[in-house]
């Protein structure tokens, strides 16, 4: 996978954010949890070079707590939604130290 500007993605996709029924006119608290996730997931979005692994893993770190609220606030209504979420951020959490090491296999001298 590539991200837009074509630099390879070596972790998994990260996790798309789902969409929750109910987020209506009012809107249940797992409503403002989904919007919090979906943009600490867009924030990878404006992760340069410069921001290194160190930013990419704060931000990873955002996604991870982010994810965490918004499951515990819908697991009961959203059930397999919410374990899609887990895994997926599970999967996004274990390529940044895989992403590390690749990197510094690459430019090792």
């Amino acid at each position: 996978m590539a991200l837009g500007c074509g630099f390879p993605w070596p972790l998994p996709p990260p996790p798309r954010v789902v969409a929750l029924a109910g987020c209506g006119s009012s809107k249940p608290a797992y409503c403002t949890d989904r919007t919090n996730l979906n943009n600490s997931v867009k924030g990878l979005t404006s992760l340069t070079a410069s921001s290194g692994i160190s930013g990419l893993k704060s931000q990873v770190n955002t996604i991870q707590s982010h994810a965490t609220t918004l499951v515990s606030s819908a697991k009961s209504d959203f059930p397999s939604q919410t374990s899609a979420i887990t895994s997926l951020v599970d999967a996004l959490k274990t390529g940044v130290p895989q992403l590390r090491s690749a990197l510094a296999g690459e430019f090792a001298v």
